[in-house]
């Protein structure tokens, strides 16, 4: 008796397979989760459809755009060939068809697969193909053709706003990015772009929504996740940072981006051994991941490993030569092993062109003076100087940032005046706290609030900071509506307190 399962044979079997989705009820639920963006389930209902319908030329097709959204060249080409031995290619077949080689690496075929075609989207393949080969030029002059076509030209947008990113022109890629959204919202490249661009201009909140939006409506798409979690990682959001990157590694465990995201947030902890751990297996794919390379670098310099930081900095600095930490970092090796010669001529070109800031200046001082040279002295009053300009300078810098609504370059001026300040000043401590907020980092605008609070308990605008931050995160909703209270008691003009108070009694009520 304990073997009557065997009874189940084949006919049995077959039967309750054919009770399954048919082959037509699969592709119509593939069309659906094409459609949300849900690719994986899309190709295998699809696989199974072609499977049950080896010549259903609409599966076939699905098939292949569907393989290109999960980024499998090979597959997706396949899928091609079956529908061109079925003379049933569709009418972009040849802009397919390019993609599935550019996801290849072949830049040639791609090129060969739209030429004589002269729509945005073969120029956008012919640009990227440029780019991918190192040729700028030819890049250039094919989106600035692609843009005078006819027709759709989202993608073509966001992929030129990337490169001009990559050229530096910061205001070109944001326009573009903004276009390419507003001319189609359903493209994901568009939304990439413009999440890599408000990243690139410290716009991180700008660049968290856009990722989070992305996230949520292409959710098995890696740079949309990849983008978010850095962006928490901008904004300072360590703990919300944390268990997306967590559950990301676990779905892609030694992905390098997403390693080189855990170092980052092991870096935010300054867990320096950890970041070196971390990044220790990727030396080889360091061209590829510069970032990583100047993480890397720094960890060595913190945990005293000055020779080899310095190599990981300057090959970093072979392909970034003008990057002001990654020199500041290298001096400081250099300084630090005795080396004070080279620290002074790394240093030197920001000093005379008067891009040193006041870390560099204090470098630099200190070690010229050990190298015995002339000019100690005059970097040494150059930085005394700097210092003493500075913080005026970085105050005039957040409060413009505060009040065109940049939080993120607020926040991050406003940090570093507390840095080298003895973190007592009031409005400073009120004005990051809500930089803090609109940056979505609520548990530490409330602490610098009540910090500012208990400096300066009887001044409006601390007041109203900290009550409407307590009411509008939900901490302390009682003691926030009496502190507003007395914010309205002491200047009872003020619109925006008044704003705040009459919220607040609403939401008690």
């Amino acid at each position: 008796m304990k073997n009557r399962w065997y009874l189940l044979g084949a006919p049995v079997i077959a039967l309750l397979a054919g009770c399954g989705p048919s082959p037509a009820e699969r592709l119509a639920r593939a069309d659906d989760s094409f459609a949300d963006h849900r690719f994986g389930e899309a190709r295998l209902d699809l696989l199974t459809a072609i499977e049950g319908a080896p010549e259903d030329t609409k599966a076939l097709t699905l098939l292949a755009r569907t393989q290109l959204e999960l980024g499998d060249g090979e597959a997706a080409l396949s899928a091609l060939h079956r529908l061109a031995v079925l003379k049933a290619l569709p009418q972009d077949a040849p802009i397919l068809r390019a993609e599935a080689e550019l996801l290849r690496g072949n830049t040639r075929a791609a090129r060969a697969a739209v030429q004589g075609q002269a729509t945005a989207e073969a120029w956008r393949v012919r640009a990227l193909a440029a780019m991918r080969d190192g040729d700028a030029t030819a890049a250039a002059e094919a989106f600035t053709a692609g843009s005078e076509t006819n027709g759709p030209k989202a993608r073509l947008m966001a992929e030129n706003a990337r490169f001009l990113l990559l050229r530096g022109d910061g205001a070109g890629a944001r326009r573009l990015a903004e276009a390419a959204l507003a001319e189609d919202s359903d493209v994901l490249e568009a939304h990439l772009a413009a999440g890599q661009v408000a990243g690139s201009q410290g716009r991180f909140a700008d660049a968290l929504a856009t990722y989070e939006t992305a996230n949520t409506r292409w959710p098995e798409s890696r740079a949309a996740l990849i983008g978010r979690i850095a962006s928490l990682g901008d904004l300072g959001r360590v703990t919300d940072m944390a268990p997306s990157l967590k559950q990301a590694a676990e779905r892609a465990p030694g992905d390098p981006a997403l390693v080189y995201l855990q170092a980052r947030l092991a870096a935010a902890n300054k867990d320096w051994a950890g970041v070196r751990r971390m990044i220790q297996p990727l030396e080889g794919q360091m061209a590829a991941l510069p970032q990583a390379q100047l993480l890397y670098g720094q960890a060595l310099i913190e945990l005293g490993l000055h020779n080899q930081g310095s190599t990981q900095l300057a090959a970093f600095l072979r392909h970034d030569p003008g990057h002001r930490l990654a020199n500041r970092l290298l001096a400081m090796a250099q300084l630090q092993s005795g080396n004070a010669g080279k620290a002074v001529a790394t240093l030197k070109p920001f000093v005379e062109r008067g891009t040193a800031g006041a870390e560099d200046l204090a470098i630099i001082a200190i070690a010229a003076k050990n190298a015995g040279l002339p000019e100690a002295s005059r970097y040494a009053a150059q930085a005394r100087d700097y210092s003493a300009r500075g913080i005026g300078g970085r105050l005039a810098i957040a409060d413009a940032a505060l009040k065109r609504g940049d939080w993120g370059q607020a926040a991050q001026a406003y940090r570093r005046i507390l840095e080298v300040t003895d973190s007592t000043n009031v409005m400073v401590l009120n004005n990051l706290a809500f930089a803090e907020s609109k940056l979505g980092n609520a548990d530490q605008a409330l602490r610098l609030a009540r910090k500012a609070l208990a400096l300066a308990p009887q001044n409006a605008s601390v007041l109203d900071t900290a009550g409407w931050l307590m009411v509008e995160s939900g901490a302390a909703h009682l003691e926030g509506r009496d502190l507003l209270r007395k914010a309205a008691r002491l200047a009872p003009g003020n619109q925006v307190i008044a704003g705040h108070l009459a919220a607040a009694n609403r939401a008690g009520n």
